[in-house]
């Protein structure tokens, strides 16, 4: 009959046992103990390294920030003054319009037309000013949006770490009650 490798049968004190089948089981409980060892070590050490290497991610995003920020800074200063200088174009190209129609027509406005012309003027300019009022208007919203989004992705990323840390309690936690089984 074969011997078996199990070292609590062996203990339990088979009729077949000998002191080289003991030693030899002995010999395995302890190989068994070191590769059991060594791979924890192992297991430790990945999960070590990948920690250091979060760790190191984290430094890298976090020096990497104030530059992110400039970008962003840069690019709303840039939409901000590419706006106003679309506004003051615009408003300036309106003006040049309105100075001309009044210079152009202003005989045939002066002896036919005045009063109803002019007011015509008036609603013309007071429109150019609500368009201007609109886009301005529009930009304030944009940029509200852009700051929401940031702020819910900013949350979001709170969110994601709690329950990242909670479930890493819940899978410990239960990797400890396996352990006890």
């Amino acid at each position: 009959m074969p011997t078996s490798n199990n070292p609590k049968r062996q203990k339990g004190g088979e009729e077949n046992s000998t002191p080289s089948t003991t030693a030899s089981a002995t010999r395995a409980e302890e190989e068994n103990e070191d590769i059991i060892t060594t791979t924890t070590q192992r297991i430790n050490r990945t999960f070590d390294e990948a920690k250091e290497n979060t760790r190191r991610a984290v430094q890298e995003a976090e020096r990497e920030l104030p530059r992110y920020m400039q970008i962003v800074t840069t690019n709303q200063e840039q939409s901000v003054g590419a706006v106003r200088d679309t506004i003051e174009n615009y408003l300036e190209s309106q003006r040049e319009v309105t100075n001309f129609i009044q210079s152009f027509w202003k005989s045939y406005i002066d002896n036919v037309l005045w009063t109803p012309t002019r007011r015509a003027i008036e609603n013309y300019a007071a429109s150019v000013s609500n368009t201007t009022d609109a886009t301005v208007a529009a930009i304030r919203i944009y940029n509200n949006i852009i700051y929401a989004n940031a702020e819910a992705v900013r949350l979001s990323l709170e969110y994601n770490r709690d329950n990242a840390r909670e479930m890493s309690r819940v899978f410990v936690n239960t990797a400890k009650q396996l352990e006890k089984i």
